[in-house]
């Protein structure tokens, strides 16, 4: 698997880069930020087939229980006879025809409202309610929605501009059978992602499934985590040595080299003796990956690093093509090179997306119902892309 320091380290052979980690190794710097903005770019120059995802949407049905009890000086919502539910606050209220949203929970029976969407007056206790959840988190490589649907009634779920959802939303309000959705900026809780967004908002629980194109994992570590020794014992791997494993490394790859001698990729001058993904960090000092080795491992020198997380048979070649174009733009001032790299470039663009993996249409003739149908009209509109 190709890793952030393996495009690094072909950088640096290629420019003749010092790779020393001080504040003053301008050409390193420029390198570093030649391969994360070309590792930005990469999945949105083409459709890539690579990128393509499945999901699936747990809806909420809707929550009823008790009556509620509205202190507008004090600003408190207090349920009765109920508890609120773990979700209230990614849910709306619909309390005596005012839309609410939550704020934050006080107790198991009493929440405060945002100001600028509450009843604006006392509720008295006893008034019944409607809470229900119409926005649904994204995942977080979510770049564009390619389809959804029901899997329950076979339902497909129309998209709809978030202008349309706003002018839908007053005669739609109350829950029902989702029948469109948008996509919109998440709030501040969860800045930087997107959320699914129904209408009508679900009445009961329904299970969506999504087809979307991603982004490209991103990065968890600034550079490749060393400390310590590793050995396996089948697919566990435990540390030893002062060994921290950082947070959120699943999905990062383990390279285990010789005693005492840290590993490279497959070019450098010492080739991992065997390499894994993460699949689980179970503490600071054990890990499980994906595939075990033929014969334990260790103890011995290791890396944990970052892949690039592209399909390489297709798209390494343009990968390395524009690291070296972005670097060129950023630390050479020969205008001739810069063209050549730039032609190059755009040449392994080509090559990529004529290796990219396609759809046979005498497959998709072949096949039946209306699924084929729709991913030959897919097909089409992207030339197998």
């Amino acid at each position: 698997m190709h890793t952030f320091s393996d495009q690094l380290q072909s950088l640096a052979d290629r420019y003749q880069i010092n790779l020393t980690a001080a504040a003053s190794n301008y050409h390193r710097r420029m390198a570093i930020d030649a391969i994360n903005e070309a590792y930005n770019e990469i999945g949105r120059k083409h459709p890539w087939r690579y990128y393509i995802r499945r999901c699936r949407v747990n809806t909420r049905a809707e929550f009823t229980d008790g009556t509620i009890e509205y202190d507008s000086s004090a600003n408190t919502l207090t349920l009765t006879g109920a508890t609120w539910p773990s979700w209230v606050l990614d849910g709306l209220l619909v309390i005596e025809q005012n839309v609410c949203q939550p704020l934050q929970v006080i107790d198991s029976h009493s929440i405060s409202l945002r100001p600028d969407r509450s009843p604006g007056a006392d509720v008295a206790a006893g008034s019944q309610y409607h809470l229900f959840q119409s926005s649904y988190l994204m995942p977080s490589d979510y770049f564009s929605l390619m389809h959804i649907e029901e899997i329950t009634r076979y339902w497909q779920i129309g998209y709809i501009s978030p202008d349309e959802y706003h002018m839908l939303q007053v005669p739609w309000l109350m829950p029902g059978t989702p029948r469109w959705c948008t996509i919109i900026g998440s709030n501040n809780r969860n800045r930087g992602r997107y959320t699914l967004d129904l209408l009508p908002p679900p009445i009961d629980a329904r299970t969506l499934d999504m087809l979307y194109r991603s982004t490209p994992r991103k990065r968890v570590l600034n550079q490749p985590y060393t400390t310590g020794l590793a050995a396996t014992a089948g697919s566990t791997v435990t540390f030893t040595g002062g060994t921290i494993l950082p947070d959120n490394i699943e999905g990062c790859v383990l390279r285990f080299g010789s005693t005492g001698v840290l590993p490279t990729g497959p070019s450098g001058e010492s080739p991992a003796v065997f390499e894994a993904s993460i699949q689980n960090r179970v503490d600071e000092v054990t890990l499980e990956i994906e595939q075990a080795p033929l014969s334990d491992v260790g103890p011995v020198a290791f890396s944990i690093d970052d892949p690039v997380d592209i399909d390489e048979s297709v798209m390494l070649g343009l990968f390395e093509a524009m690291c070296a174009v972005k670097y060129a733009r950023r630390a050479l001032k020969d205008s001739k090179q810069l063209g050549e790299l730039t032609a190059i470039a755009q040449d392994e663009f080509l090559k990529a997306v004529s290796a990219s993996p396609k759809i046979e249409i005498t497959a998709l003739l072949n096949s039946s119902g209306p699924m084929g149908l729709r991913d030959l009209t897919f097909a089409q509109a992207r030339r197998g892309g």
